[in-house]
């Protein structure tokens, strides 16, 4: 076995423990993906003079994406992934005790996707509250999203979890918690580069050639959705899942959904964008 084999095997998920409190690696990795994205919004909305956001007025909508995210990733978890634990054990959504056992084990379980209904949903809401344009709010959204996309897949890496589909692939592991010593894709990795860093990249280029408020945020559905939808050949699904349609995954059909949803949404834009121009005499 050559040493990238069993990595994961050699990575602690957990950073450091103090009494019954600890740390982990995802926590730390969606620290950094969260301070690192916002940080690229903050370029991109301070240079917009459509919509002149002040420091404090940005903290704030720092504020708002964030419980977005987290809102939307837990909840949309807790509806498409694992619904009748949490119909069981509601108070699971909050605690970060093992229902079960009472073990510590922090919030544990987060939907991509309902993560990004969190931020959509909180955009919209920021926009009403402050008087913002909301596409424009979200087109910069969708080219910050993706360093943060990396990060989260570079934590679920370090956690161990999430892991792929068994290979004979020389760059395949080995990962404990897969309990067969089987090597499997590392596609956590996969999606950090395609979720992350190529959309990142797609999505800065494709800036360049944006010509109304929205069309960011379209392609970003589109192209999130088509890679996720393609990746997700290469990972394990959710044991308490499973294959939910033939062979696909629940997560491309969600991924589907948000492919549908851009394609909605560009018609719908466009449409709207139309209809507002000046009738020519």
């Amino acid at each position: 076995m050559m040493w990238w084999q069993s990595l994961p095997e050699r990575i602690d998920p957990t950073l450091f423990s103090v009494g019954g409190f600890s740390v982990s690696w995802y926590g730390v990795a969606f620290l950094c993906g969260a301070v690192i994205s916002l940080s690229v919004l903050w370029r991109g909305l301070s240079r917009d003079r459509a919509l002149m956001f002040s420091p404090d007025t940005f903290l704030d909508f720092s504020l708002f994406l964030l419980v977005g995210a987290v809102v939307g990733a837990r909840f949309g978890y807790a509806l498409f992934y694992n619904p009748a634990f949490f119909a069981e054990h509601p108070l699971s959504l909050i605690s970060p005790f093992d229902a079960r056992t009472g073990v510590w084990t922090g919030v544990a379980g987060m939907s991509a996707h309902g993560g990004m209904l969190g931020i959509v949903f909180a955009a919209f809401l920021f926009s009403w509250r402050y008087q913002k344009p909301v596409w424009k709010l979200l087109d910069h959204i969708a080219q910050s999203l993706p360093l943060a996309i990396f990060f989260g897949r570079i934590g679920n890496f370090l956690a161990g979890e999430l892991f792929g589909r068994v290979t004979t692939l020389p760059w395949g592991m080995v990962f404990p918690s897969a309990d067969d010593m089987l090597l499997h894709h590392p596609s956590q990795l996969y999606e950090a580069v395609g979720e992350g860093l190529v959309l990142w990249l797609a999505l800065f280029l494709l800036a360049k050639r944006n010509r109304f408020p929205g069309q960011l945020l379209v392609w970003a559905l589109a192209l999130y959705g088509g890679i996720r939808f393609l990746l997700e050949y290469f990972r394990l699904p959710d044991p308490q899942i499973g294959f939910v349609l033939y062979d696909f995954t629940l997560g491309q059909l969600l991924s589907l959904l948000v492919m549908i949803l851009s394609a909605t949404l560009l018609f719908w834009i466009k449409n709207r964008e139309n209809a507002i121009l000046p009738r020519a005499e």
